[in-house]
């Protein structure tokens, strides 16, 4: 009660309510400050019984295990012991490859959840109805099976994505099979989910369903052929085939592993078709030679790349010895620098693998820009309708309930004169209460004081009358006993003379 009452009460002034029911809070708030005044003292009681008990506990513990306080609340000599013995350096490091492995398996989980929601929310639109999608069925869902289906089409164009920036990972349906070779290759990569989106902008009027069908055929019927220069430049590419070994496997694009040759050519469905890339592309990891990452314009300047190779034979031809002699002269400086061509490669690969994840999602945004900011501004206007009328409906709610907060504050500060007043009151009744049970206890103290004194008088007497009772008893059967045993004595004495007596006289009358 007293660490209630001694602080004053402190109130802030309320906040204007949008409803009404302030009154009933008001009330309720004031029943619930009288039952807390009773309240607080029990269970501010309980509070330090049982951290007290907690305590007590702690102290019972540390003495029975025999544990020392110092060590426990100090852990430095525990981490000096682990430097020194290299755990804690080997942890580090296993934390370190830890956690680079967490960041990359959370990076392939974000970016496959972007592809979901890249897939879901790319949506073109009819212009004259915005709510009508142009390719329906195909946009604005998450469909896997239709990318596999789409690669028939690429394999026609010969269209590569880039190489994803996340690198090469086999996907765990690949880890975990029990077939080294899987002749249908179903899954789907990263690198597929970003770029599609982005191919099949050139290819509407070619996708097909599950049945086989053009989902959005052409109105004259006329179909889409490959271009005739990317024939020209295989064939081109073709011609000088050995040179200079640039021209390899990769870049030929017919599949030549005798597996591919052995299947049909004729009507061949998406997933054969896919079963071809998926063997093309382990025969690449086999074939060693430069990966074909980004189409710059020095690659695709196909004549010049050849005729140079050309030309760097016939040198070579005529001066062997002395590029040899060259190469030798330069060997050392070439090892000096390979440390740091590595490190720069490695940071260029790491910018251009940002810089293609950056360029996606350039694109994906801005698809999405013009249809984002007009559903932005109808959001906009919305909420700033619904705050007009919120804000006519406060300013027509605080104006009564700004008059009933002011009656509140005029009797809470009634409230707090009577508070104070009757606070000093209790104060000093307390003070007496405690005084008068001082003096009520000092006497007490006394009197059982001399209670306890008497006590222990009366019970040295008892002991006292006691045992000379029962040695006064032991003396009297004392004497009992012996003057028993006299008088037995002696009546057995009377009779032996009695009996000789008698004995003497007969003897004497008959004899």
């Amino acid at each position: 009660m007293t660490s209630v009452l001694d602080t004053p009460v402190k109130l802030k002034k309320y906040r204007p309510l949008e409803s009404d029911n302030g009154l009933n809070e008001i009330r309720s708030q004031n029943s619930l400050m009288s039952t807390t005044l009773t309240n607080d003292s029990s269970g501010y009681e309980v509070l330090i019984e049982d951290t007290q008990e907690l305590l007590n506990t702690r102290k019972s513990l540390i003495q029975e295990l025999k544990l020392d306080t110092d060590q426990i609340n100090d852990p430095k000599p525990k981490l000096n012991v682990l430097q020194k013995e290299g755990v804690l350096d080997h942890h580090n490091k296993s934390l370190q490859i830890s956690r680079k492995r967490a960041e990359k398996v959370r990076t392939i989980i974000q970016s496959y959840y972007d592809c979901i929601e890249r897939s879901q929310k790319i949506i073109h639109v009819d212009e004259s109805d915005h709510q009508t999608p142009l390719f329906p069925e195909v946009e604005g869902v998450f469909n896997p099976l239709q990318i596999i289906r789409n690669r028939r089409i690429r394999k026609k164009y010969n269209d590569k994505f880039l190489i994803s920036p996340l690198g090469d990972y086999k996907p765990p349906s690949r880890v975990f099979s029990k077939y080294r070779t899987q002749h249908l290759i179903w899954q789907v990569n990263l690198n597929e989910y970003y770029n599609d989106i982005i191919w099949r902008e050139g290819h509407w009027h070619e996708l097909k369903n599950p049945r086989g069908e053009l989902y959005y055929p052409l109105v004259d019927g006329t179909k889409q052929t490959p271009p005739k220069s990317r024939k020209l430049k295989r064939l081109h590419e073709q011609l000088f085939v050995g040179f200079d070994g640039e021209y390899n496997k990769e870049d030929d694009d017919t599949g030549d592993d005798p597996r591919l040759n052995s299947l049909p050519r004729n009507n061949e469905s998406s997933a054969s078709l896919a079963r071809q890339e998926h063997y093309r592309f382990n025969s690449l990891k086999r074939t060693p030679g430069p990966t074909r990452s980004f189409r710059s314009d020095e690659e695709l300047d196909v004549p010049n790349s050849r005729n140079s190779s050309i030309d760097k034979l016939t040198a070579m031809s005529h001066t062997g010895k002395s590029a040899d002699s060259f190469a030798m002269s330069h060997f050392d400086d070439d090892l000096s620098c390979t440390s740091e061509m590595v490190e720069q490669m490695k940071y260029v690969k790491n910018l251009r693998s940002s810089l293609v994840m950056a360029e996606l999602r350039m694109r994906t945004n801005e698809l999405h820009l013009e249809d984002a900011l007009r559903i932005k501004e109808q959001e906009i206007e919305a909420k700033l309708q619904q705050f007009d009328l919120h804000q006519t409906h406060i300013q027509e709610v605080s104006g009564p309930l700004q008059e009933v907060i002011s009656k509140v504050d005029a009797t809470l500060d009634r409230f707090d004169q009577f508070n104070n007043v009757k606070s000093v009151k209790i104060e000093e009744l307390l003070g007496y209460c405690d005084r008068t049970n001082g003096e009520i206890n000092t006497s007490i103290t006394l009197r059982i004081r001399n209670i306890q004194e008497q006590k222990d008088h009366l019970t040295n007497t008892n002991d006292e009358w006691f045992f000379h009772l029962i040695y006064s008893c032991l003396e009297n059967l004392i004497v009992m006993a012996l003057w028993i045993v006299w008088i037995f004595v002696e009546f057995w004495r009377l009779i032996k003379y009695v009996f000789i007596i008698v004995v003497k006289l007969l003897k004497f009358i008959f004899l």
